[in-house]
């Protein structure tokens, strides 16, 4: 867990840098935050998978910490931008450098000593941000202004987006099976097509566990439908994951795949479909020599 915690906290910071540097260029309103937490929960997803976290809460709520520190972090960024380029002005316009922090502390309404941080979001949002798609991001009198409670409300969207996705990434990621006595993911150990015609019946006949007529439902073909099994591949007395799952063209000529079935089987259960559909000397099958485990 120090190492998923070392991954998430390097990867939080690196992101907010990155796109604090980004906004002083080009920031695509709602579209940035949604790459940074799908950036972020990536990377953390990866970090479940190498240090073997199993518990998805666990997973969750380092994710969702790591996006709050990762989104506050790039807020401060922000804060110390706004405060460089403040202290500019007062400068040029000839503050002694004794009375600029007391002067800075006025402008944003508190006592000198106090925290600025919130007093600077404060301010900032007051200011707000203009919204506009002209090249250079200029402002046009067309474009829309967000300011006051409406800016409030903008960070805590990019909050929950950046939160949402790098929570929800790795506690899927910790969901996936995974074989404790062989300490090791589970892995597909095969894949088949079948039409879409025969889905229904193919889960009808996992219901049931009926080998042979899920056997009869497979066929070469592989565009409509997808049957895989998953499994240790250490060892042959694990459970077997079932999944079964439907493909179909979007518009935009992606593949779109919904979940039919996904049941894990004991191998007591599992091996007559082992035995069904798996080609001959496939190491998984019951009727396979066994080999010396790792």
């Amino acid at each position: 867990m120090v190492v998923l915690a070392l991954i998430g906290c390097a990867s939080a910071a690196v992101l907010a840098y990155s796109f604090y540097r980004l906004h002083e260029f080009f920031y695509p309103v709602m579209i940035a935050p949604f790459f940074w937490g799908l950036m972020l929960g990536k990377v953390l997803s990866s970090g479940v998978t190498r240090c073997k976290c199993r518990n998805p809460l666990v997973a969750g709520c380092a994710g969702l910490l790591c996006g709050c520190v990762s989104y506050v972090a790039y807020l401060e960024l922000e804060n110390r931008a706004y405060r460089r380029e403040v202290m500019d002005i007062l400068e040029r316009e000839g503050v002694p450098t004794t009375q600029r922090d007391r002067a800075y502390d006025r402008l944003l309404g508190i006592e000198p000593g106090q925290i600025r941080s919130f007093g600077e979001l404060r301010r900032r949002a007051e200011i707000g941000i203009t919204i506009t798609d002209a090249p250079g991001g200029r402002a046009r009198p067309t474009d829309q202004r967000i300011s006051g409670v409406g800016m409030c409300v903008y960070w805590a969207i990019e909050l929950l987006l950046i939160a949402g996705f790098a929570a929800l990434l790795p506690a899927g990621a910790a969901k996936h099976p995974y074989c404790e006595s062989c300490n090791r993911w589970y892995e597909e150990i095969e894949s088949l097509g079948l039409p879409v015609a025969r889905l229904p019946e193919a889960r009808t006949a996992i219901d049931r566990r009926d080998a042979p007529g899920l056997a009869a439902c497979i066929t070469s073909s592989d565009d409509c439908g997808v049957l895989s099994l998953w499994g240790c591949s250490a060892c042959r007395h694990a459970d077997i994951r079932v999944h079964l799952e439907q493909i179909t063209d979007t518009k935009h000529r992606e593949k779109a795949r919904k979940t039919l079935h996904d049941e894990m089987l004991t191998r007591t259960e599992a091996e007559p479909i082992l035995q069904s559909l798996l080609p001959p000397g496939h190491p998984q099958r019951p009727d396979a020599p066994t080999s010396p485990r790792p």
